[in-house]
């Protein structure tokens, strides 16, 4: 998928996709991201200072490379570390 992010995005987190009052800014996210993703963005909550710092996670691939799965894999793995942690 091939997306023209606004200059003023390029080195954006997650967490910057989200307005004042915690949701996310969806005046920001449409017209560049495509509406797939919007549905799909829909069912995901935003970042929130109580879920942690936002931090990127990935593949040791190289970008040519880089699968969503990869993603979910580390994430998926790293929620259950946390949830398994005593106390």
């Amino acid at each position: 998928m091939n997306l023209d992010i606004p200059m003023n995005l390029n080195q954006a987190t997650v967490a910057d996709l989200v307005d004042m009052t915690g949701t996310w800014n969806w005046n920001l996210l449409n017209g560049w991201v495509p509406n797939e993703v919007l549905r799909r963005l829909r069912s995901i909550p935003p970042p929130h200072d109580d879920f942690g710092a936002d931090e990127m996670i990935g593949s040791n691939k190289d970008a040519a490379d880089y699968e969503v799965t990869d993603i979910h894999r580390e994430s998926e793995h790293k929620c259950l570390k946390t949830l398994s942690r005593p106390g």
